[in-house]
C-alpha cells in the first residue's frame, strides 16, 4: 500500500483523495460531484498530496518493522505482535490524519470549509 500510495502521487489525484471521498461521499453522485470540486481548490491539493506522503511512510514503515520482526522473533512471537502493530500504525495514521485536518480548519486552511464550486 506503501509504494502505490507514493506511485499515487504521479497519478492525475493521489490515493487518500479517492479514499477520503469514499468515506465522504460513498455512492451518492451529488456528493461526489462536491467532493470532486475540492480539487480545483489549491489548499485541498496540498492537503491530498500531504496525506498520501504521510499514509505511504506510515505503510512503509510498519512494513519495514514487520520485516525485521520476521527476522528476529520467533514465529509465534511475530503472529502474536503483528495485529497489534499493524493497529497501532494505523490508528496512529488515522489520529495524526485528525488532528492535521483540524489544524489546517482552525488555521482556515481546510477546503472542506468552502463552499462547493460549481462545475
Amino acid at each position: 500500500m506503501g509504494l502505490l500510495a507514493l506511485t499515487s502521487l504521479a497519478w492525475r489525484r493521489p490515493l487518500l483523495f479517492y479514499i477520503s471521498r469514499q468515506f465522504s461521499a460513498g455512492e451518492d453522485p451529488e456528493a461526489n460531484e462536491r467532493f470532486n470540486a475540492l480539487w480545483q481548490l489549491a489548499p485541498a491539493r496540498r492537503t491530498f498530496r500531504v496525506l498520501t506522503i504521510v499514509w505511504a511512510l506510515g505503510w512503509l514503515s510498519e512494513f519495514a518493522l514487520r520485516v525485521v520482526m520476521v527476522l528476529t522473533l520467533s514465529v509465534g512471537r511475530v503472529l502474536a505482535i503483528s495485529p497489534f502493530v499493524f493497529n497501532g500504525v494505523t490508528i496512529g495514521l488515522i489520529a495524526w490524519t485528525l488532528a492535521y485536518v483540524r489544524r489546517r480548519r482552525a488555521r482556515g486552511q481546510s477546503p472542506l470549509d468552502r463552499p462547493p464550486l460549481s462545475l
